[in-house]
């Protein structure tokens, strides 16, 4: 019985990276490098921006990494619903908040490149899992 469980599981999760039918979405990495000193700041401000932006309608992942060798250099992976999601979330209050907080940390200006999505192709694959609507999960 464990073993018809664990592939049930696997089943499942297997589903969830099919590449039957594919889902559009627009992956922006934006690049960032903080003056040092500042990166502390940054992480609380960017926290705060990633946070409200998972909420989004628009947004179906919006992850926040630092590089391990060089603490100062950031990459923000934006993972839109649509086409119109990056000027709406650009539209938010908690983005305009993050972007003039972090304005003066910017040792250069951030850059970012564009992707579209290969695998996984189903959004379930990419989505912030349900809950009861309040992702508390983000706090």
């Amino acid at each position: 019985q464990q073993q018809q469980q664990q592939q049930h599981i696997y089943n499942n999760q297997s589903s969830s990276f099919s590449t039957n039918t594919n889902t559009d979405y627009l992956i922006v990495h934006v690049f960032v490098k903080c003056k040092p000193g500042t990166e502390d700041a940054f992480v609380e401000a960017t926290l705060a921006n990633g946070r409200q932006s998972a909420k989004e309608s628009g947004i179906a992942r919006f992850d926040i990494i630092q590089q391990q060798e060089d603490p100062t250099q950031f990459v923000l992976v934006e993972v839109y619903k649509n086409a119109g999601a990056p000027a709406a979330h650009k539209d938010t209050e908690h983005y305009k908040v993050w972007r003039d907080t972090v304005a003066s940390m910017m040792e250069v200006p951030r850059s970012a490149i564009k992707y579209k999505n290969i695998f996984p192709s189903l959004p379930s694959g990419w989505d912030y899992p349900e809950d009861d609507g309040e992702k508390s999960w983000l706090e």
